[in-house]
């Protein structure tokens, strides 16, 4: 009804659950202009996340929008992510002169309910930037945490892969070899699927 604002379904945020986060940018604007953006926003998160005791256990930052996926230790995602994109945004804007939102008012999250889709989660993020063409092989982009799957763990790395690798093998070494192989299964499959749409089209 006119002059009526539609009320927001609530957030279900429990302690301990493990949610794919997504958000945007303002009028789907950019919200990464360059590599110093991102550099800032991977350190307001590790900032932000380490303050409240969030664990990232995957993230893609593409140039209008991110993904991320989460596990909070207590009901505090809201304030997690209003501390980082307040923070974030406040640095973006003054770095590049603007004022204004730099995202969309409310970031979109659902809740991981079980082992499958924490997986599928993971390999959606971390196949984005080849959904968007912008490379042929998730190896090949630098913003997302495909490679701290996939490659020997780092010294303070920023995500925690271990509870995701640990549903495929508990053998450490070869649980990376077999993620990387259910992600290359999922990018061919869904290359096929474009080769079919477009032939038909």
């Amino acid at each position: 009804m006119w002059g009526k604002s539609v009320p927001r379904d609530p957030r279900i945020i429990v302690a301990g659950g493990i949610y794919h986060v997504f958000a945007r940018g303002n009028n789907k604007q950019n919200i990464f202009v360059d590599t110093v953006d991102r550099s800032i926003y991977l350190h307001a998160l590790t900032a932000s996340f380490k303050l409240l005791k969030v664990r990232l256990l995957a993230y893609v930052l593409m140039s209008n929008h991110v993904h991320l996926v989460l596990q909070i230790t207590e009901p505090n995602m809201d304030e997690a992510m209003y501390r980082l994109h307040s923070l974030y945004a406040h640095r973006f804007n003054r770095r590049h002169g603007r004022i204004g939102h730099t995202f969309n008012n409310r970031y979109k999250s659902r809740i991981i309910v079980d082992d499958a889709y924490l997986l599928e989660a993971t390999c959606y993020v971390h196949l984005n930037p080849v959904d968007a063409r912008l490379v042929a092989h998730p190896r090949d982009y630098p913003w997302s945490s495909y490679r701290q799957y996939v490659e020997p763990p780092r010294r303070n790395q920023l995500i925690d892969p271990n509870p995701v690798l640990s549903l495929l093998t508990n053998d450490h070494i070869r649980s990376r070899e077999v993620y990387e192989q259910f992600v290359m299964t999922e990018m061919h499959r869904q290359g096929r699927q474009r080769q079919s749409v477009a032939r038909r089209s």
